[in-house]
């Protein structure tokens, strides 16, 4: 029976008394999920990004209302929630050559959070796992406060505000989620459904503009475009230079997870110049282009409008020239045909877990995380420092020797005769210890997922559990 939404005073009495134990426990996720995300997506210019301190401070989240719908298997909140805390998080951030320490300040946190308990069962508490999402982007701002002389803080500043919004936007906003399990498999059966998988690849070509605005004083436009359907996969044109009609005619392909339920944002910018690497850009229009008006597998071309309003409103608006792009999204499984002639595609890798990993601390079990480099079968042969196509890591699990991490990490755009190196590392202060590692062919990965568990080369003992699936673009 689904109820409508009403203020639940009682959960928010044993948030409160809770809230200490949340914080520790919220704090860690935050810690362990961001700050890999951080390493990896941080701006050129910035060499070092994580958290120095991190507590949500003494103020709990509040529950505004809250709505249960109960379903075949499963149970569905919708849960209204308020934050506007005195957190006591400060950044540590290497840039410019300075390093920096801002606080967070002024935090403001109000959205709309989907709850679902999946499957249910009769074993306490009654249910296998929770899955956390937003459905759309929770409102969120916050400042930051340099303190005083502390050069180029303001383009710092102007640099990290947007970038940690967008990412702590794709961590939370649907298709992502975040899931939890309470019980055992052996009790709750596979689990694979409630995590996020790719169902489909977007072909974009981006064809060209017209109108454009010009924000120069002397010259034209400068423009590019930015694109992506998760803000950890961004891709992006060359800049034509002093063009408002600019002509591209450039070609790429994104991973879709939720075609009917997922858009494609869009975002026009001129670029005005560089410092030490760092773009500085000005944003010309946006575009938020939902995937559920394409048919799977047709190729759809169309002008869309660009405007400057959020891509948390429904439409961007207008006003800011046009974008001509032709689209096609095709469906994974049917793309599951003959190989061979393929070039390039996705490889997907989801990182089960490690068992029996050998510490090489004097005290304690490894902080494990898995780093993974995609390197060309040429360069892989060479020994020594190798150029790297694509490289990525997943989150650290603290002190445990059998970490279990179901984590899935993505390579977009690569060569099918490239090599996935591998290797399982302790994180330490200074160099991280590696653990092991394993080498894998992408020309010898299925297109159909499969798992497969691999001994640690160069350790005593120790394996690695994979699930890997390639996907062949075109």
């Amino acid at each position: 029976k689904q109820l409508t939404f009403a203020k639940v005073e009682w959960v928010n009495d044993i948030m409160h008394q809770l809230w200490p134990y949340y914080d520790r426990i919220f704090c860690q996720m935050l810690r362990e999920n961001i700050e890999p995300l951080f390493e990896y997506y941080k701006p050129a210019s910035v060499k070092y990004m994580g958290f120095k301190t991190l507590s949500l401070g003494s103020s709990p989240l509040e529950i505004v209302g809250i709505r249960p719908e109960r379903k075949d298997d499963h149970v569905v909140l919708d849960v209204d929630v308020v934050w506007g805390g005195s957190a006591l998080v400060q950044l540590a951030i290497h840039a410019f050559g300075a390093k920096m320490s801002p606080k967070m300040t002024d935090v403001v946190f109000q959205g709309k959070m989907k709850i679902i308990l999946k499957p249910l069962v009769d074993t306490p508490p009654f249910f296998g796992a929770i899955s956390v999402t937003f459905m759309k982007p929770p409102t969120f701002y916050f400042d930051l406060d340099f303190g005083k002389g502390i050069p180029m803080a303001g383009a710092v500043k102007k640099l990290m505000i947007p970038f940690i919004k967008g990412l702590l936007e794709d961590m939370m906003v649907w298709p992502n989620r975040y899931v939890m399990p309470w019980l055992e498999e052996s009790i709750t059966g596979p689990l694979d459904d409630l995590y996020l998988r790719p169902s489909h690849c977007l072909h974009i070509k981006v064809i060209s503009a017209r109108n454009l605005p010009d924000t120069d004083i002397i010259g034209k436009s400068d423009p590019f475009v930015t694109m992506y359907t998760r803000q950890t996969r961004i891709v992006k044109t060359s800049v034509i230079k002093n063009n408002l009609n600019p002509v591209w005619n450039e070609e790429f392909d994104l991973l879709v997870e939720e075609m009917y339920a997922q858009p494609l944002h869009i975002e026009v910018y001129d670029l005005d110049f560089m410092i030490m690497g760092a773009e500085q850009k000005e944003l010309l229009g946006r575009h938020k282009l939902w995937l559920n008006d394409l048919e799977p597998g047709v190729e759809k071309t169309m002008w869309v409008p660009l405007g400057l309003e959020d891509f948390s409103e429904d439409s961007c608006g207008s006003g800011r020239g046009e974008l001509q792009l032709s689209l096609s999204c095709n469906p994974i499984r049917e793309m599951h045909t003959d190989v061979t002639g393929s070039e390039f595609g996705a490889l997907i890798v989801r990182v089960v877990e490690a068992k029996d990993l050998l510490s090489k601390d004097w005290f304690g079990q490894a902080d494990a995380y898995v780093s993974m480099k995609v390197v060309d079968k040429h360069e892989h042969k060479k020994k020594g420092e190798r150029k790297h196509l694509q490289k990525k890591s997943s989150t650290v699990i603290k002190n445990n020797a059998n970490p279990v991490w179901n984590e899935t990490i993505e390579f977009v755009s690569i060569p099918r005769d490239s090599i996935l190196e591998i290797q399982v590392k302790d994180k330490d202060f200074g160099r991280n210890n590696v653990l092991g590692h394993v080498n894998v062919k992408v020309s010898e990965i299925s297109q159909k997922s499969e798992e497969a568990v691999f001994p640690l080369l160069g350790a005593q003992q120790g394996t690695l559990e994979l699930e890997l699936q390639w996907i062949r673009f075109r």
